[in-house]
């Protein structure tokens, strides 16, 4: 009985993340880039993430599995503003000639903490506490939302 609960409540956090995914990402980010900066949004997707992160060790040990949705709906509008917007302004940070390896790089830094990120977590869940990767890692994206304070916009192409 606790496996099919188990599977039922990972199918609902499934289907919540990819449904504020294709809301995101499908249009709000095009509106919210209208009245927002790239800076602007990508500080309020890390302060997301950092918030999100934070919270779901205290889901089921505090609060109950089921509001985990409030989170995890954080978490994905939180990455699905962060990153188009890191995207958007990581092209727009070098010439025209040079888009596709300032985008390499981002992707390939991506894909770096893809596979650090889970090694690293699986350590810290396994030794210290299951919370441990989560408040890591929330730690880690708000050094990058310090970072990202000091983000200049790109000068303008002519």
């Amino acid at each position: 009985a606790g496996d099919k609960a188990a599977t039922r409540l990972t199918t609902w956090v499934m289907l919540a993340v990819g449904i504020t995914q294709v809301i995101v990402q499908g249009g709000l980010i095009g509106r919210l880039r209208k009245v927002a900066s790239e800076k602007i949004l990508i500080l309020a997707g890390t302060a997301c993430i950092a918030v999100s992160f934070v919270l779901l060790p205290l889901v089921g040990e505090h609060l109950g599995y089921w509001q985990m949705f409030p989170v995890v709906v954080l978490l994905s509008f939180g990455s699905g503003i962060f990153t188009p917007s890191q995207s958007s302004l990581l092209s727009r940070s070098v010439g025209g000639h040079e888009q596709g390896g300032m985008l390499g790089l981002g992707q390939s830094m991506s894909a770096l903490g893809r596979i650090v990120g889970p090694a690293s977590s699986g350590f810290l869940f396994e030794h210290v506490d299951y919370g441990a990767p989560l408040f890591v890692g929330a730690v880690l994206v708000a050094v990058g939302f310090l970072i990202a304070t000091s983000l200049r916009p790109p000068p303008a192409s002519t």
